[in-house]
Formats: C-alpha cells, sequence, structure tokens
C-alpha cells in the first residue's frame, strides 16, 4: 500500500507542477531529459555496480548504481537544457494546462518507474512494502509464482519501454549486448527474486563476479527425472557467504537466459534440481529448500539443473544469479547427469610432506589464551553479545594485569554453530610447520602472494580467519580476526625474526568433525596431520 501511495503520488505531483506551474514546453524538455536520464541509467548501471561491488558496496551496490545513475543525469541535463534554453515557449493557457498535465505525468512515470526498479534492489526487505511481484509459493512447489503486484506497474512499464529502446532507436553501437535480451525481467528481479532470502536483512543478497566460478554448461539427463537438463557447474566462494559464514541461494535466485534468435524475446528458466559435492540430487520443490554450506566450509561445489524445454529451444546466453549475469560458454553434452567431480583430499596433499602432531595443530576450546575487559578493549575488535571476540584487529595484554570483574572478562573466540576453531602454530624457529623458507624452498618457489590452506579429508580447503601474534617483548597479543577476507597470501602474516622469541598461529574454522590432513602453501604441502575436529565430549 504504502509504495502504491507513493507511486500514484509522485506521478500526480509531476503532473500538477507542469500542468499549472511550469507549461507545457518545459514539461516537454523535462521529459526529453527524463528518458535520457533512464536510457543513460540502463546503459552504465551494470558496469558501475561491478565497480561499487569491488569497493565494498555490497548489496547496496544495484539500488545505488541504479539510483545515482539516473538522478545524477537527470540534473546534468536539467542544468544543460536550462542554460542552452533560457526562455520558455508560450502557448495558449488551454493547451499549456492540458499539454502540461500530459507530458508531467509521463515524466512522472518514467522518474517513478526507474527509481522503483532502484529501490527496489535496495535491501530494504518488507520495510517497504515487503516482496512484491513474483515469489516462491508452497502452491508453486517452490517456484517463482505470481503474486501481490505495484499499483500503477510503473516499474513493468519501464522494462518494457527501456527494453524496446535498446533494440531500436537506443541500441547499443559498441556491442551487441541489449536491455531486453540481456537482462529480461529487471522489474521482477529487483523487486522480488532479487530478495527472496532477505529474511529482514540478515542473509546478503548479492554476489560480485569473483565470489563464484561458472564452469561450461552441459546437457544431460538426470535419473529419475523426465526429459533432459541443462547443468551448470557452479563454485561458491566465501565472499558470497552473508558475514563469510552462511550461504543461502533459492531457487528464485539463480535462472538461465536463453539466446533468442531474430524477432524472439529470451526464455528464462528456473532450476528445478542441484547437487553439492557427492550429496543426493535435491530438488528445489519446497519454500525450505536452499543451497546452503556446511557450517564452517569455504567453497561450495554445486551443479544446479535447469529444465532444457523452459527455454523453448533457446540455448543457454547467461545465467543469472542474484542479479549477477554471467556468460555462459556453449553447451556440450560431455558431462555426467549431474555427475559429482568432487577430489578427495588425499588427492591435494603430498604423501611425502613432513607429519606434524599435536600441540603444533589444535582445537582452541573457544578460548583465547588471554584474558582482558571489556571496558579496555581495542576500538578495532568486535564482540558478541556472550563478550566473545568475533573479528577485527588490536593489541591486549599477553599477561594479566588484574582481577577482572567476570561480566566485564573477555577471553574467547567466537566459535559458529556446528563448527570448531583450529589452532596451527607456525611460529619461526620453534614449529616445524615451515613458512618462513628457512628449512625447505616452498616460500621460494611460490612466493609470498601464495595463500595458506588447510585441507581436510573431503577435500574442502580452508582460508585463515586471522592469527594470533604473541610479541614476548612488547607483552602483546596482536589478534587479527576477518570473518569476509581472512589471512588471504602469506605476505598478509606478520614477519617473525629468526630469533624465535615471538608465538604466531593462524585461526582456522572448520565444520565440526572433520579430519584434517595436510596444509598447504600455494600447490606445495608443508605439513600432513592427522587431526580431527572432534566434538567436546
Amino acid at each position: 500500500m504504502l509504495i502504491n501511495v507513493s507511486v500514484i503520488g509522485f506521478i500526480a505531483l509531476s503532473a500538477y507542477w507542469f500542468g499549472f506551474k511550469e507549461g507545457f514546453f518545459s514539461g516537454v524538455v523535462h521529459l526529453a531529459c527524463a528518458i535520457a536520464s533512464g536510457a543513460i541509467a540502463f546503459a552504465f548501471w551494470e558496469p558501475f555496480a561491478f565497480v561499487m561491488l569491488s569497493t565494498g558496496f555490497g548489496e547496496f551496490a544495484w539500488g545505488v548504481s541504479m539510483l545515482s545513475l539516473y538522478c545524477f543525469s537527470l540534473i546534468g541535463l536539467k542544468i544543460a537544457t536550462n542554460l542552452a534554453i533560457p526562455e520558455r515557449q508560450n502557448f495558449p493557457p488551454t493547451i499549456d494546462s492540458i499539454g502540461g498535465l500530459t507530458v508531467g505525468a509521463l515524466a512522472g512515470v518514467i522518474g517513478a518507474g526507474v527509481c522503483l526498479i532502484g529501490v527496489g534492489f535496495l535491501p530494504v526487505g518488507s520495510k517497504l512494502g515487503g516482496t512484491l511481484g513474483q515469489l516462491r509459493t508452497d502452491n508453486g512447489r517452490g517456484q517463482p509464482a505470481a503474486a501481490s503486484a505495484i499499483i500503477p506497474p510503473v516499474h513493468t512499464w519501464m522494462e518494457k519501454f527501456y527494453g524496446g529502446l535498446s533494440t531500436g532507436a537506443f541500441r547499443p553501437i559498441v556491442n551487441p549486448q541489449t536491455l531486453a535480451k540481456d537482462y529480461p525481467d529487471i522489474a521482477g528481479q529487483s523487486w522480488s527474486l532479487h530478495r527472496d532470502t532477505d529474511a529482514l536483512g540478515r542473509v546478503e543478497l548479492t554476489v560480485a563476479p569473483d565470489d563464484v566460478e561458472i564452469g561450461d554448461p552441459y546437457l544431460g539427463p538426470v535419473p529419475g527425472q523426465p526429459g533432459e537438463y541443462y547443468i551448470v557447474p557452479v563454485k561458491f566462494m566465501k565472499g558470497s557467504y552473508h558475514r563469510g559464514d552462511r550461504l543461502v541461494v533459492s531457487s528464485s535466485q539463480v535462472k538461465l537466459v536463453g539466446y533468442p534468435t531474430a524477432g524472439q524475446t529470451p526464455e528464462i528458466a528456473f532450476p528445478l534440481l542441484w547437487r553439492q559435492g557427492r550429496s543426493p540430487i535435491y530438488k528445489f520443490d519446497d519454500v525450505s529448500h536452499y543451497i546452503t554450506n556446511t557450517a564452517g566450509e569455504q567453497t561450495v561445489d554445486t551443479l544446479i539443473a535447469f529444465p532444457k524445454g523452459d527455454l523453448g529451444g533457446q540455448p543457454p546466453k547467461t545465467l543469472m544469479l542474484k542479479g549477477t549475469r554471467f556468460p555462459l560458454a556453449a553447451v556440450t553434452t560431455d558431462g555426467g547427469a549431474l555427475a559429482s567431480e568432487t577430489t578427495s583430499g588425499s588427492d591435494l596433499i603430498d604423501s611425502s610432506a613432513p607429519m606434524v602432531p599435536a600441540p603444533y595443530i589444535k582445537l582452541a576450546n573457544d578460548l583465547l589464551g588471554v584474558e582482558f575487559s571489556k571496558n579496555t578493549k581495542p576500538s578495532g575488535i568486535t564482540l558478541d553479545s556472550e563478550r566473545a571476540v568475533v573479528a577485527g584487529e588490536g593489541d591486549v595484554p599477553s599477561q594479566a594485569t588484574g582481577i577482572i570483574n567476570k561480566s566485564l572478562k573477555v577471553n574467547e573466540l567466537y566459535e559458529p554453530d556446528g563448527t570448531k576453531i583450529v589452532r596451527v602454530n607456525i611460529s619461526r624457529g620453534k614449529s616445524p610447520i615451515d613458512v618462513w623458507g628457512d628449512k625447505s624452498d616452498a616460500r621460494n618457489t611460490e612466493g609470498t602472494s601464495a595463500p595458506l590452506l588447510l585441507v581436510d579429508s573431503t577435500g574442502q580447503t580452508y582460508q585463515a580467519r586471522g592469527y594470533l601474534h604473541k610479541r614476548e617483548l612488547a607483552r602483546l597479543l596482536s589478534i587479527f580476526l576477518d570473518t569476509t577476507e581472512g589471512v588471504k597470501n602469506l605476505s598478509e602474516i606478520p614477519s617473525l625474526s629468526t630469533a624465535g622469541k615471538d608465538q604466531l598461529e593462524l585461526i582456522f574454522v572448520v565444520p565440526e568433525g572433520r579430519k584434517i590432513i595436510g596444509l598447504k602453501l600455494g600447490e606445495t604441502t608443508i605439513a600432513r596431520f592427522d587431526f580431527t575436529a572432534a566434538r567436546n565430549r
């Protein structure tokens, strides 16, 4: 209701302003500026959003990109036309009023429609009207279906209007891509499918291009299912998780877009099946069915299946994933029926690497190793409600300096449900795990840009979430924890002297019960383990 009233009010205000204040001629100029601004917004919205995604805007990128391009383009064009046309033409009062009302209303429809699509891409959840246009329902067996509508549906009008312009008068000159063929159903994407797992803002609604890896699609059957399916391998990395911990993707947030021939519109197919690693085949046949990750897993390898018939004979062109468009390679038949391509952990580990026992790898048992008061917490450190360290960077005393009130005591690391914190000691001169190049050539061979990855028996790899650096001379413990980026490579850990006075432990978060079998620096195995992140007894 709030959206409907706002849209109608905006259009009425625009009609009134140009019908009784500015007049017909000013309204025509403004309408031309509004149409051009909308075209500029749709033309540059996607590449600008990609830039914003890479600079930390996250799920605000799509909406802010659309709104800022439209608004600033409109302001710029209005200033330019006011300078170029300082005088307005005079018309008879009746023509001025009726014409002004007409073009004012049209300009209002343009502005309301473009801005409504932009607002729809913002993570506003149910605060501005909830899920509109389409949503997954039980009646639809978990697949997207029509739901409540925005009246008047100015956002769908703009989708059709600018889609038509993109293949006509405003067709791109430098490339063949158009809004109509490459980004169909943008209105439905913004106001419903994109926000499907929003849950009042607790799940992020977008992925950056670097957050996932898309494999080559192939055409094949699925055991026990009629017909053929287009199967697309998708690998979700930690960057696609909410706060680096949780992956949630529904069937409405993934769609296959067909490649239309001349005179056709692109067909859209939503997935019906998926498989994760060696798991059974799952169906998107219920509103509670999602692609998700096992707690602690930092990558999820999936195979997502779309019914071939839903594309109406069109070959797949792009995969839309939470609003981000990924071009696809040509379809092949070189693939199994949702076959698993998961590698076992032993295939990733060099059996000649040294076996390292406890205590150089151990469970943290939630404990930080030192105690400090919440009142003296470094500003860069974030705590949860139970006063456990969740994330951040800062120095705390490595030795107790007095009695700390129990209600203010901080001495734990935050351990997400279903996971265990594993600490790996890589202290120079103290640990047999050599990342410094003192006893092996791995550091020189792989370079400091190489990642440090813990490997489990299933083939899953884990990037360090952070580290604890105990500095003996300064009597300080340096804490670094980043739930999203973590420690990306060797250059991001502190440099230790050969004197061997300091202690450095990497912090990993792994699924509870997983068997850890090795540590790799890039492609080189530098340690083997026989360690299970077992439950506490």
